[in-house]
């Protein structure tokens, strides 16, 4: 008996894994099956989120100049997380939605800002951007190496 193909790609379907003999069951591409709106609907979540960080970002000045950057990113890393959460009750366009696009908005605002803005401080002036490059070089490695050691697991 031959060996199963393996998700043979073409440019119109993904083939099931499947025997060679057997016929061969095709998955049309996303956008096609549900039409472009979904795309559509997609993208533009993402623009809001991306147009709330925009907005949100001159408020985070006064925070932490009133709070300070640590608190400011300890808080950034809690709304963050209450991402997931939220994230769980959305089951298409409503409300959910909406309050995802708000705390992913905020929560990134807060965290990733501060996040640079004290990664920055900590390091010395001279080895500042060699240092800023290391830590993305790990951040590069790790995102490449965990989802295959996962994969063993």
């Amino acid at each position: 008996m031959p060996p199963p193909l393996l998700w043979a790609t073409t440019r119109h379907a993904i083939a099931l894994p499947i025997d060679k003999h057997k016929t061969r069951y095709g998955m049309t591409p996303l956008p096609r099956r549900l039409g472009h709106l979904f795309c559509v609907l997609v993208l533009a979540s993402l623009a809001t989120i991306l147009l709330g960080r925009f907005l949100m970002r001159p408020l985070l000045l006064p925070l932490a100049l009133r709070f300070g950057l640590k608190p400011v990113l300890i808080a950034g890393t809690i709304v963050s997380a209450l991402q997931y959460p939220v994230l769980a009750t959305v089951h298409g366009i409503g409300p959910s939605l909406y309050l995802l696009i708000g705390v992913s908005a905020v929560g990134d605002s807060l965290y990733w800002t501060s996040y640079h803005a004290v990664f920055a401080s900590l390091g010395d002036a001279h080895h500042r951007g060699q240092q800023v490059g290391v830590r993305e070089a790990m951040a590069a490695m790790i995102g490449i190496v965990a989802p295959l050691l996962a994969g063993w697991s």
